[in-house]
């Protein structure tokens, strides 16, 4: 069986939370939601839970996550092989 993964791109501020890298690729379970990347990021990237998970509102005012030019909820699947790119407001909020 072939392990799937997700490739994270990560803008400006979110970089520095990651030791400075642009991308991370994290294994992706089958049917995995998009909370369940970002509690896996947090598992791997402790600065992270600065983000909120508990509500899109919440999340959304420091971070969007887009997937083939989607903006996810917490609850929308993510897909394998497709990159997920994390954008950060212009005003208001950040990373």
């Amino acid at each position: 069986m072939i392990e799937q993964t997700i490739q994270i791109k990560l803008s400006g501020p979110c970089q520095a939370w990651a030791g400075g890298q642009k991308e991370i690729i994290l294994p992706l379970a089958d049917g995995a939601l998009l909370r369940d990347v970002l509690q896996r990021l947090v598992a791997c990237y402790p600065e992270f839970k600065k983000l909120s998970l508990e509500d899109d509102s919440a999340l959304r005012a420091r971070a969007i996550f887009v997937q083939e030019g989607h903006i996810l909820s917490l609850t929308q699947q993510v897909k394998a092989g497709v990159a997920l790119q994390v954008l950060v407001p212009i005003s208001g909020g950040g990373c």
